[in-house]
Parts: C-alpha cells; structure tokens; sequence
C-alpha cells in the first residue's frame, strides 16, 4: 500500500515537471518566431506647422476627420494682409490709369507727328514739282525764243513778240537760278522727312511709353512683385492637408496665436504602403530587393497580405521598442517591404512576417550564380543591388489583355516608355494575340488602356521595340519555336510603325527568318551561328534584344548561343530591307560574340539591347530555358576592344530574376522590367553612368 502512494506521487511529480517543461518549450518556441518573424506597420505622422506667427481664425476640421491630399484645413489672420494688398492694388489700379491716359495721349501726339512729317513732305514735293514745271516752261521759251530767232535770220521778218519772250526767259532764268540754289537742301529735307515718318511708324507705342514713363513703370512692377508677395505669404498662412489620412491631434484651436514653425495640426496618412521587418542576427535568411514577404495581421487572419522587399538595411540596428521581450531589447536586420494595393492593415499594426527565401516559382536564391571566366565582374559584395518594385497593372488592363513586359523604349514626346508584351489578349478567346502596346510612366504605373496597332491582324511574341525617330519604332518578334512546337509567321515578323495621334500604324512589314532562310545558304547560316535545328526542321533561333543605331539594326539573340558567347547580328540600311522586302547578300553580318556569364555550364543570352546616342551598347542577359531556381540575369555594359572582340562589363546581377526590358532616358538613367509569367511583373532604376564609375 506504502509502495502504490510513492508511486502515485512520483507520477503526479513526473507528469508536473513535464508540463513546465512544455510551457517553456511552447514560450521559447514563440518567442522565437516572434522575433524571428516580427514587422510594424508604418506609421507615417505628417506635423503641420505654421510658416508664419499669427493667429487662428478658421479651423476647418475636427479630430478625426478623413482628408484628402491639397485639402484646406485651417487658416491664420490675414486681415493685414488683405489690407496692404488692397492698398496696393488701389495704387496700381491708379498707376494704370494713369499709364492708359498717358498712353492714348502719346498716341494723339504721334498720329500728330506723323501728320506734320505728312504735310511737310507734302509741301517740299509741291515746291519740287513747282521748280520742275518751271524748268519745263523755261525749256518751252527757250525753243520758241530760238525758232523766232531763226526766222527773222532767214528775213522772214522780226516778231514783236520776241523780246517779250526773251525778257519772261530771263525772269525765269533768273527765278530757277536762285531756286536751284535751295533744291538739293530741299531734296535732303524730303529725304528725311520720309525717314522720320517711317521711323516713326516702326517704332511700338509700348517701347515710346516705356521710354517716357520709366518711373511709374518701375514702381507698378515693384507693385506687383510686393503683390505676389503677400499672396504668397496668405499661401503660407493657409494650412493644406500633405496627404490623404485623418486628423489625429489638433494643438492650436480656432483664437490660439501661433509662431514661427509652432505645430498646429497632425495628419496620420493612409493607407500605410510599408512594413518595417526585423530579422536577429542570428537568422541564416539572407534576405534580397525583390523577395516576396507574407504578412500576417494579429487582429484576423483575413487582413494577411503580401508584399515585396523594397530595402535591405546594409547593417544592423536595433529593434523598435515594442518588440522588446521583457524589457530586452534586440539588435536585427531591417527590411522595408512594400505592402500590396488594397490591404486592410492599419498604420503602427505589429505584425508577422515570413520572408519567401523563394516564391512559389522559385524566382530567388540567396547568391547568384558565378560569373563565367573572361567576364569583367562589377557587383562585388559591396554593390547594393537597385529595389524592385512591383508594376502597378490597372485591374481595367487585366480584363482587357495580359501584360507580360519583353521590351520598352523612352518616348520623350510622350514623356513614357512604350512597352511591349510578348502575350496580348486574352488566351484562349478572341482578343489572344491582339495587336496592343502599353504606355508605362517612370513610377511604374501601366495606362489602362492599351495602344492599338492599326494594319495588322495580330502580333505575336514581341520581345523587343527600339526608336527610330521620336514617332517611327521597329518591333521586334522572337522567332523562335512556341511551346506547342509551332512557328507560325506571326513569330517571325519585325515591324515598322509610326505612331499617329492615339495609336500606331504599321508602315512595313518583314518575315525574318522566312527571309533569312531564301537569302543565305547553310554555310551562311552557319557563319551566323546558326548550326542547330530546332523541333520543327528550322534553326534554332530566339531573338530578344534590337537597338537601332546610325541606320542600323542591331540584333540580340537569347539562343542559340556559340561557344565564344551570346551573339549579336547587324542588319545594314535596315530601311532599305523594309522598302524591297528582302534581305541583300552582306546586309545582316555577325557583329560579335560576347560572355555574358553562365550558370553551372549553362551560358547566358542576350535578354534585351539597346545602344544610347554615344553609341555605348548596354544588354540585359538572361539563361535560356533554365528553371526559375537556376535562372541569373544581368546588365552589362559591351565594349568592342582594339583587336576588335567584344567585352562585357557586367554591372548588375539579379539571381532569380529574368530581366526583360531596358529603356534609357536622358543622361543614361535607365529602367528595367523583369517578366514573371504570371505573377506580377517588376521594374527597378538605375544609374548606368555611377554604375561604371563605381
């Protein structure tokens, strides 16, 4: 019986112990996700202060009160203000007037001028006529003087009327003489009076007025400018909402004076677009720009969302004070992740994280992949690889058209990159392969809705648009074989079109390869690197990269790729390729061959191309046909050497990641888009010229 209780009592012990024991593995357990796994939610306060001392006269809002952003939420005492400006404004009405008088008189006294210069000019052109019929009616007296003379020579008899005339011949003579003395003055005089009178024509009433009126001029725009001024400052004295949020703290109420830079209201915005995430040291995550976050809302499981991480912190910090455990504070990686559009979290929520090392297509991994040799390697460990984010697709497009980023070029005109898909429509109904492009702007945003391509039925598998001019652009198809093991001919065009008002219209068209095969042999093909058939009997071929330069197409091709690296074609006088249909023998030539880098022994491609207006060549590489797990991308800047081979710089790695498209804007700020199939596409900047200067 004693045996039975001390057993009993040692169960009851064992079964204790072993309890403890699992609270504190279930308490060690949870704190460590926690801290593992721990975000808050920003929370983002925008104080308002005063940018001049005052006093309130008008509260608008409440606390609590939804705001839009450029709302007017309160002002300051601006009476004085109104009544220097009124002041002003009296003066300057007075100095107008005064200036409008003064300008209709001077007009009455040049329409005065130019009627003097009129009739002076008149009266000297009446005495010049006067002394020229004079001289006429001399030379008439003189004629007839001599035919009388002549007469009474020839003793036809004396006319009586001969010295009549003689005397009149004389007394003209004798008024002609003292007149002509004064013609060429009189003359000069006309001359001028002409020139005053076009000059005064020529010359505007403003530049007169200006010239007369220089000081009250001077103080009617000193009056203006002291008018913009106190405008500015009632602008000051206005207090405007930064952003859409709500009012959470008002500190200076309707009669409180304020001074200089004194808070006055506070504005929570929303929604919050990030997640602040805190990683311990001692996580093996390594976490990369681009990586897919899952977070969790500790209020219901309804509000979990996703987002990318948009900043990896390049060191350590320590972790916000909510997050202590106890009173112990945590040092820890910090990330900033980009929350999606439309989550329900609420600004300062203290969340859960879990960072995707891999998304659900295994697009990253946690070191890229190693450079092939006789690559030039620029993204040390130290190089920060640019933030993606993600590219804002309106639902509108969604429903209208796929949008799988493979190319853009910048349309400066538009101010936007013209992209291009290589699927459109809407698989598997009518609209598949519509002939669409789409206008991206600089953050990322897609128009919703598509720019048709008129003068064709569809387009199929475009990978890549390059500018000719700022309105003409060649797209360009991939060629290659689909994943049904078809190469219709709508994969083999390139296209010329030139944009007209809303929409593109195509101006030529050419099937590539179709071409390509008539025109060359197979030792030509072969010198192209073009030696493998692919499943249909036809070579191997996927192009994906063009940039036009110096009337020039140049080509990339993502596959096949020779043993020297990725290859790049040159198509000379491309215009004259559209204009006859053909492609001449020695027009398309083997540019080069360049590494770009493999993975394990896979090498790259050519993703996307592009030359700039110095004639530098940039491409984006990229694995074909790997996994997701294996894929590497890269930018790389190509440089041709003194014994005329190819060189690549890679600048940037991007291990999971298929870049797509390269567009460059002005002063060699680019953007890349990255295709992620059916996930939503990204797009990062960067600086090419800092890239190669670091």
């Amino acid at each position: 019986m004693k045996k039975l209780e001390q057993t009993q009592k040692f169960n009851w012990y064992t079964i204790l112990w072993g309890g403890c024991l699992l609270i504190v593995l279930y308490l060690a357990l949870t704190w460590q996700v926690d801290k593992k796994y721990v975000g808050i939610v920003e929370r983002k306060d925008h104080v308002i202060r005063a940018q001049e001392p005052g006093r309130m006269n008008l509260l608008l809002v409440d606390i609590g009160d939804p705001v839009h952003a450029g709302q007017m939420l309160g002002m300051l005492d601006i009476s004085d203000l109104k009544t220097s400006l009124g002041l002003l404004n009296r003066e300057l009405s007075s100095i107008r007037k005064f200036e409008q008088a003064n300008r209709s008189r001077l007009a009455l006294e040049v329409r005065r001028m130019g009627l003097e210069l009129e009739n002076e000019a008149a009266r000297l052109m009446d005495r010049l006529s006067l002394i020229e019929s004079r001289s006429t009616e001399l030379a008439g007296l003189n004629a007839e003087i001599e035919r009388l003379s002549g007469a009474r020579q020839a003793g036809l008899g004396h006319s009586r009327d001969l010295s009549a005339l003689i005397l009149q011949r004389d007394a003209l003579a004798s008024l002609l003489r003292e007149q002509g003395k004064d013609l060429t003055r009189q003359t000069r005089k006309l001359q001028e009076a002409r020139k005053s009178r076009d000059l005064l024509d020529a010359t505007p009433l403003d530049s007169l007025t200006r010239s007369l009126f220089v000081e009250h001029m001077a103080r009617a725009e000193e009056i203006e400018r002291m008018t913009a001024s106190i405008e500015h400052r009632m602008t000051l004295r206005t207090l405007f909402s930064p952003c859409e949020g709500y009012v959470t703290e008002i500190l200076a109420r309707q009669g409180n004076v304020v001074q200089d830079f004194d808070s006055v209201l506070c504005v929570e915005e929303i929604p919050p677009r990030y997640v602040d995430v805190y990683i311990p040291e001692r996580s093996g995550i390594q976490p990369m720009n681009g990586m897919e976050a899952k977070i969790y809302s500790r209020r219901n499981r309804a509000l979990n969302t996703t987002g990318l991480i948009s900043f990896v912190h390049p060191g350590f910090v320590r972790a916000d004070e909510r997050l202590a455990f106890r009173g112990q504070m945590f040092w820890a990686r910090k990330l900033r992740v980009e929350l999606d559009e439309g989550h329900g979290l609420l600004p300062g929520e203290a969340v859960t994280v879990r960072i995707k090392v891999r998304d659900r297509r295994g697009l990253f991994l946690a070191n890229p992949g190693p450079a092939s040799a006789g690559t030039t390697e620029a993204n040390g460990p130290d190089r920060i690889p640019p933030p993606l984010k993600k590219i804002q697709v309106p639902l509108s497009l969604r429903e209208k058209s796929r949008f799988e980023p493979s190319g853009i070029t910048w349309v400066p005109a538009k101010g936007k990159y013209l992209v291009v898909s290589d699927d459109t429509g809407l698989q598997d109904t009518p609209s598949e392969h519509a002939p669409f492009l789409h206008y991206m702007d600089e953050s990322g945003h897609v128009e919703a809705d598509p720019v048709p391509i008129l003068g064709i039925d569809s387009v199929n598998d475009l990978e890549a648009v390059t500018a000719l001019d700022s309105e003409t652009f060649i797209l360009v198809s991939s060629q290659n074989v689909s994943q049904k093991g078809k190469r219709p001919v709508s994969r083999e065009r390139i296209l010329k079109i030139r944009k007209e008002a809303d929409r593109f219209v195509v101006l030529r068209s050419l099937d590539f390869l179709s071409l390509l095969l008539n025109s060359h042999s197979v030792r030509d093909l072969k010198a192209l690197g073009l030696a493998a058939a692919d499943s249909d009997g036809r070579p191997v071929l996927n192009i994906e990269g063009a940039a036009y330069f110096d009337g020039a197409l140049f080509l990339g091709l993502k596959a096949p790729v020779s043993p020297d690296g990725a290859i790049l074609w040159k198509l000379e006088d491309v215009d004259r390729a559209f204009e006859t249909g053909k492609i001449a023998p020695g027009q398309l030539v083997l540019y080069g061959t360049v590494k770009l880098g493999k993975v394990g022994d896979n090498p790259a491609g050519i993703s996307d191309l592009h030359v700039d207006g110095d004639g530098v060549m940039w491409a984006l590489s990229a694995i074909p046909g790997a996994e997701p797990e294996e894929q590497t991308g890269g930018l790389h800047r190509i440089d041709r050497l003194a014994d005329g081979r190819l060189a690549a710089r890679r600048l940037l790695s991007f291990p999971g990641l298929k870049p797509e498209g390269l567009g460059l804007r002005e002063e060699r700020r680019a953007m890349i888009v990255f295709d992620r199939d059916q996930d939503v596409p990204l797009y990062a900047e960067v600086d090419l010229e800092a890239l190669c200067d670091s």
